[in-house]
């Protein structure tokens, strides 16, 4: 008796020291409609990322071609720079001077654009042939680039067996390219400090040829003009581009010289 007694007491010790779960939860299944209520959830959700990641990729995508852009536009702006101020006049190299619009070149050139043939002073150079007078042209190639040929001057031609010819890009995607000069009206030579520009006339081997028109923007000039404009004005129209670009550049070795009233 006292041993069955003792056994009771062990099972109810042992059942005690069982730690208590609290009462038993039977789980539900989801429902159908729950079931449709998440997976909206979910794809609203993959929407909203999807959308944003898509705004940040074009954001992305718009800031590299404007920095493109933006690139290419001040390369073209230091090259033209570092070249068109430094065009030479027949008073400087009467021999080398070359100053003129072309249209036709072989296929060089994009049908129907002109081309500006030109000399000018590149300065030093560790190849001597394309050192100090080179004679180059701007013009649009039939693959739309704006590009800039250079070539010893014509005088040293016949040293080479096939003439050297460098050849760089400026820009591409180029529709359209034009050239205007401009010559500025005659002033008498006290309002110049009895200096009044003469045009290069008379100036050794040839005779520049006396312009008609003063004050005025020429769309076309010739090498028989033998003289160089005060201004020189290049518009490129670039595709899908309403407005040209416009660079407008004095020419420092010009005899005409732009007075501006007070």
């Amino acid at each position: 008796m006292h041993t069955q007694h003792n056994q009771e007491i062990s099972r109810w010790t042992l059942w005690k020291s069982i730690p208590s779960r609290g009462p038993m939860l039977i789980k539900r299944p989801i429902t159908l409609i729950e079931l449709l209520i998440a997976m909206v959830l979910t794809s609203l959700v993959l929407s909203a990322l999807f959308y944003f990641y898509r705004d940040i990729d074009w954001l992305n995508h718009e800031m590299e071609k404007s920095q493109k852009k933006s690139f290419e536009l001040s390369y073209i702006q230091t090259r033209l720079d570092d070249v068109i101020p430094n065009i030479l006049s027949p008073r400087i190299a009467p021999d080398d001077f070359y100053f003129f619009v072309s249209h036709d070149a072989q296929g060089l050139l994009k049908p129907g654009q002109p081309s500006l043939v030109f000399t000018y002073n590149f300065g030093a150079n560790l190849n001597p042939v394309f050192a100090q007078h080179v004679l180059a042209r701007l013009y649009i190639d039939p693959s739309n680039r704006l590009c800039l040929a250079m070539l010893p001057p014509v005088k040293e031609w016949p040293k080479f067996t096939s003439v050297p010819i460098k050849q760089e890009v400026l820009l591409e995607n180029v529709e359209s390219i034009a050239f205007e000069f401009y010559v500025p009206p005659a002033k008498e030579s006290s309002a110049a400090g009895n200096k009044a520009p003469k045009g290069a006339y008379g100036n050794g081997k040839k005779q520049a040829q006396k312009l008609q028109l003063r004050d005025t923007w020429y769309t076309d000039w010739r090498q028989e003009s033998y003289q160089l404009p005060a201004l020189l004005r290049i518009s490129v129209h670039i595709k899908d581009q309403k407005e040209p670009i416009l660079f407008v550049y004095p020419l420092p070795q010009s005899d005409f010289v732009v007075i501006y009233e007070k």
